[in-house]
């Protein structure tokens, strides 16, 4: 393409995202990289000019605001490891003050005591896979008090109203957890949702002011996640149970109210529903999008904070106020510059598989563009995600270099209910595979694309499936991008992070009983294959997929003399999320397929 446009202004597209009340209402905290960085900033919850919170050099991964006095805890890592540490940030701006200092220990925000002086979180201090639950005064004056130890990974829902209780969600697998209740006057525990098979309990809270109700999104005995009531004596109450995963739930401060949101073939229906009459309505004036976080409530109940991301506009927060049915964007995006009417909105289409089974995706098709155009498949991270469509930087920029893309969400992806999302487990990790090669072949067939011009790109487990599809489909593919992607489902089971090994297991194979099979299908045991020029992007402090999952690959292809670019850098992790880093990586990106794609 003569005179392509600069990948920089793309880069620089800034969304504002996981919203907080303040604890009299006045202001919302957010997270935004307007600095390059994840940093927390806030602004006044009517509209207005927003202030910056924190300054750190280091990214933001979430943040939570005291119920009590105005502060806001965030939690942040170092060099992109993951090892988040908890910082005490006064909410009107000031000294960030840390209340952890463990650098080599995974904090997890948890939930505030009711007069918000004290944070339940969960880490693990005294063995890498088992979270321990810690109270920690805010002050930060004295040492975290551990409460409740279990094997495992837990983490802090609720803090009943009464004080008393802690509402603990246990991981047996991305896709079963178990709730367990502490009693904080006697140690004593017990288990909220008995239940057999797997089934999923995400966003729970304590219905009733002295812990012994719950409310909870799940998929037990269902296809799909709905709103469940788990009684103190065990009884069970489906409150929704639409033909969608409901993918978000947020209980009103009074505990009368829901917020939640519907999952309609990746589009997120906000709606909220009186617990007591059964009223359920739409917000009004909200945006259709795709949901970026939990609902917020405001504390008083009248007013719900949401971050909303559009195919053509990015994140944003917006405030619904529930008493005069008004909506209003608090803190917009920025464009750098691009006329956001170039944007590309995505087609839902789908296509046939190996099987039969129609696979969804979105596919971009860039403007003014005629002819068999080069397509990029792009794969999504997980496997347990979803492709959606919420605004990507990455793929308005190569849309404006007359590029298609095509997105599927082969089968294993989240939201088209329990058994999709399980088709790709363990023996029958390949299907999805396949599932992408026959998208290839519907590319051909229908979507225009030029069959001598297609290329594979995918980040995480989506460079697994880059790496899959180049060596068990070698000549579908004109280039391979691999960004953090897997080589070797059994080094990278045997290297990640003990923390995640045994939930990944659940869904890859046992390293015990599974490592013929590992090998059998493993990318880098097939490497002679490659025809695709591949380019690997790896952050050296990835705690998820170690650094040596690329190494291997780019060792094996460099000693082949086979066309292989490398990009390392010290200071990320699972991605590459400083801005300095992206400015280097996402060109290098676009030179390297317009040379093999021939744009």
């Amino acid at each position: 393409m003569p005179n392509p446009p600069a990948f920089g202004p793309y880069l620089r597209i800034r969304g504002c995202g996981s919203p907080h009340f303040s604890p009299d209402g006045s202001r919302i905290a957010f997270i935004t990289n307007t600095t390059g960085t994840p940093e927390l900033w806030s602004a006044p919850a009517s509209g207005g000019w927003p202030q910056q919170l924190s300054f750190g050099a280091e990214r933001i991964w979430g943040s939570t605001y005291s119920p009590g006095p105005d502060v806001a805890v965030i939690a942040r890592d170092r060099g992109g490891n993951e090892r988040n540490q908890l910082i005490a940030i006064p909410g009107g701006g000031g000294q960030e003050r840390a209340l952890t200092n463990l650098p080599d220990v995974i904090h997890h925000i948890g939930a505030w005591s009711p007069d918000g002086r004290r944070l339940a979180f969960s880490a693990n201090r005294e063995h890498p896979i088992d979270f321990t639950v810690y109270i920690q005064d805010l002050d930060g004056t004295g040492e975290a008090t551990a409460v409740w130890r279990a094997s495992g990974q837990h983490r802090v829902a609720d803090w009943s109203a009464d004080g008393r209780r802690l509402l603990i969600a246990h991981s047996n697998s991305p896709s079963d957890q178990d709730l367990h209740v502490l009693d904080l006057t006697n140690g004593q525990s017990h288990q909220a949702n008995p239940h057999t098979p797997d089934a999923t309990f995400q966003a729970a809270a304590f219905l009733d002011a002295l812990g012994e109700e719950i409310i909870c999104l799940s998929d037990e005995g269902r296809e799909f996640a709905g709103v469940l009531r788990l009684a103190a004596d065990g009884g069970r109450t489906w409150v929704l149970t639409p033909e969608h995963d409901i993918e978000a739930l947020a209980l009103s401060p009074t505990r009368t109210h829901i917020c939640y949101a519907v999952n309609d073939d990746g589009t997120s229906r906000l709606r909220v529903r009186d617990l007591r009459t059964g009223e359920d309505r739409a917000l009004a004036g909200m945006p259709e999008g795709v949901l970026t976080a939990e609902p917020a409530w405001s504390p008083n109940g009248s007013r719900i904070a949401v971050s909303l991301s559009q195919a053509t506009r990015p994140e944003a927060v917006w405030v619904a106020d529930l008493t005069n049915g008004s909506t209003y964007e608090v803190a917009p995006p920025t464009f750098a510059g691009i006329d956001p009417a170039t944007f590309v909105a995505p087609e839902h289409v789908s296509f046939p598989s190996f099987d039969g089974r129609r696979i969804p995706a979105l596919y971009y098709r860039p403007r003014g563009v005629s002819g068999p155009i080069p397509v990029i498949v792009s794969v999504h991270g997980g496997p347990e995600g979803q492709e959606r469509g919420g605004f990507n930087a990455v793929y308005q920029y190569f849309l404006s270099r007359g590029y298609g893309i095509l997105a599927p969400n082969v089968r294993g992806s989240t939201g088209y209910g329990r058994t999709y999302e399980h088709l790709d487990d363990r023996f029958q990790r390949m299907d999805s595979v396949n599932d992408m090669a026959h998208g290839v072949a519907w590319l051909k067939a229908a979507g225009g694309a030029d069959p001598r011009r297609i290329a594979v790109y995918g980040a995480s487990y989506g460079g697994f499936m880059v790496m899959a599809g180049i060596t068990h489909h070698p000549d579908l593919w004109a280039a391979a991008i691999d960004i953090v992607g897997i080589v070797n489902l059994e080094t990278l089971l045997e290297n990640t992070h003990p923390a995640r090994r045994y939930l990944r297991e659940a869904e890859y194979g046992f390293l015990a009983t599974d490592r013929e099979f590992f090998r059998q299908i493993a990318p880098i045991n097939h490497a002679d294959k490659i025809r695709a020029p591949l380019m690997v992007i790896h952050g050296k402090n990835d705690p998820r997929v170690p650094h040596e999952e690329a190494e291997q690959i780019v060792g094996f292809l460099r000693a082949k003399n086979r066309p292989v670019e490398f990009l390392s850098f010290d200071n990320e992790g699972h991605g590459v999320a400083r801005l300095e880093n992206r400015l280097v990586a996402y060109p290098a990106i676009a030179d390297f397929l317009d040379r093999h794609m021939g744009t």
